[in-house]
């Protein structure tokens, strides 16, 4: 009995940490990313890097380059990371019976569907009143897009971004704690941990619940590569109305 109580804990944080360890790869990227860069800001300034209020002046595109400059640091970081899961997996899953049945017309019409109901889900959070109560959100929203470069809120929002969390939340966080805690609980986890990467309450809202139709896709399909294009196209959405609207 002592050997198997032991045993447990032991086996509860190695499974944490190897199902957390792309999280922290991606938090890692992105913080390192946004120390060289502000780092780099100040001494092209003269500003300090400490003096992030004079930096902002001086450049407000810095959190975006930062953001940018994470999401290819991150993505260079988790080859490893993937290619180790692919040789545990596969290149696919083969995690539903349905697994390999999605034709192209499919795979369109699930991209759709998500990019659909990923902008409703949005708008109601918008219109709910929740804003009004949460308040960080449109701060983050307002300094996101606000005078920023089209070119890199794009690389940022509609491409970089969408490719790292990809890789991080379905391809390895999603994998392997479905293999360890079977399906339901992953697709759960998967999702909360990606609406918490959001960083406020109606991101958490948003992002958790397009995670669950995202988790879903993979699980039915097989391929990280619907779930990053109906990813791409929801991001690519919400870019083009919230851009419409700062401009």
């Amino acid at each position: 009995m002592n050997g198997n109580s032991g045993r447990k804990p032991d086996s509860f944080f190695r499974a944490a940490g190897e199902i957390l360890t792309p999280v922290i790869i991606l938090y890692l990227s992105v913080l390192g990313a946004t120390v060289a860069v502000m780092g780099a800001a100040g001494l092209i300034t003269g500003a300090g890097s400490l003096d992030a209020e004079a930096l902002l002046r001086a450049c407000p595109q810095l959190p975006l380059i930062s953001s940018v400059c994470g999401y290819a640091l991150a993505l260079a970081a988790l080859r490893q990371t993937v290619r180790y899961d692919e040789l545990r997996f596969g290149r696919t899953i083969s995690l539903s019976r349905t697994h390999g049945d999605w034709s192209a017309r499919r795979c369109a019409a699930y991209t759709v569907f998500v990019s659909i109901a990923g902008f409703l889900w949005s708008r109601l959070l918008l219109s709910s009143g929740l804003p009004d109560i949460f308040t960080g959100y449109s701060a983050q929203a307002s300094a996101s897009f606000s005078g920023q470069f089209p070119v890199l809120l794009f690389l940022s929002y509609v491409l970089l971004g969408p490719a790292a969390e990809e890789l991080v939340f379905r391809c390895c966080v999603f994998r392997r704690s479905r293999a360890r805690m079977g399906l339901y609980p992953a697709v759960l986890l998967s999702s909360a941990l990606f609406g918490i990467w959001h960083g406020n309450m109606i991101q958490f809202l948003y992002a958790s619940v397009l995670g669950l139709l995202l988790a879903w896709g993979y699980e039915k399909s097989g391929r990280i590569s619907v779930c990053l294009a109906a990813h791409i196209c929801a991001n690519l959405l919400a870019f083009a109305f919230a851009v419409f609207n700062w401009i």
